[in-house]
């Protein structure tokens, strides 16, 4: 099984170095702008780390999002409003889970400021709305942790073209993907809570107007407090790109869990910096089923 994993994963970093395109010194290079300074909240955002955990429940996430946006400067904030998204599903084991997460659709309020710093067409509307993006996703355990050893997980995530509104500078109207490799540690307390720290690097890949693709080292750290009653996590993430305009977001993390059986109601705040003048904040359910059990109750039949 192992094996299995290490040939994918080589694969797949070997086919994705191959299809990289970057600009050749003295070819006249000139940045694009596709990056997420100068688009919306959900073009390309930081992705959540992992934790170096797979779930091995299967669970659905619903939310409403407000998005405070900041390039326009002091007193000229855009807004971006959306329900959002998660399903996890366990693939018959606790060693994969495939996930799909994004937002269904989303409402905009732009100022002036906002449109002249992301360059779009004076001509259109400040205040619209559009479809939103899907993110699809492969959780894969490499290193089962134990006492001594942390735990490593490698996930391959992708994202689909569905997102629209490329004029009015939303999305950036192309399929993208990211793949990254997590390792993670738990610290276990006489009470049965624990306290956990991860780490993840690995690369976020987009195209951009000119048949070139954009590729980004992208890096952060994550801790969090996990109790029977609540979980709260905080994480640090930023990743680059080689354009070096506007592709080189940062982002502050937090979210807090109440767990009442099976549902846990959260609020998860995200504080961009650099090329992500974002803030957002998302309050919503999440709701659990331990279908591994009944899966093993049909196996021993």
């Amino acid at each position: 099984m192992r094996n299995i994993i290490l040939i994918i994963v080589l694969t797949c970093f070997l086919c994705c170095k191959v299809i990289a395109q970057v600009p050749v010194e003295g070819s006249h290079y000139r940045p694009t702008g596709i990056a997420p300074k100068f688009f919306g909240p959900y073009a390309y955002p930081i992705p959540d780390l992992d934790e170096a955990k797979v779930s091995d429940k299967l669970t659905f996430q619903i939310a409403g999002d407000v998005n405070i946006g900041h390039i326009g400067g002091k007193g000229a904030e855009d807004y971006t409003y959306a329900p959002s998204f998660k399903l996890v599903l366990p693939l018959w084991t606790d060693r994969a889970n495939l996930s799909c997460w994004g937002e269904f659709y989303e409402w905009w309020q732009d100022t002036e400021a906002t449109r002249r710093a992301r360059r779009y067409n004076e001509q259109s509307d400040l205040k619209s709305h559009g479809s939103g993006q899907i993110w699809i996703g492969l959780d894969i355990l490499a290193l089962r942790e134990t006492t001594k050893r942390p735990s490593i997980i490698i996930s391959a995530n992708f994202l689909t073209a569905a997102g629209g509104n490329y004029a009015l500078a939303r999305h950036y109207d192309a399929p993208g993907y990211h793949f990254t490799g997590s390792i993670g540690k738990d610290i276990i307390f006489k009470n049965a809570s624990t306290l956990r720290f991860s780490g993840t690097i690995g690369f976020v890949c987009w195209q951009t107007d000119r048949g070139a693709q954009n590729d980004a080292f992208l890096v952060g750290a994550k801790a969090s407090y996990n109790h029977r009653v609540f979980s709260l996590s905080a994480e640090y993430s930023y990743y680059f790109g080689w354009e070096k305009f506007g592709d080189a977001p940062q982002t502050f993390k937090t979210r807090l869990d109440f767990h009442i059986k099976r549902f846990s109601p959260f609020i998860y705040y995200v504080h961009g910096v650099e090329d992500y003048p974002f803030d957002q904040i998302r309050v919503g359910l999440k709701v659990s089923f331990d279908v591994l059990k009944y899966l093993k109750k049909d196996t021993n039949r």
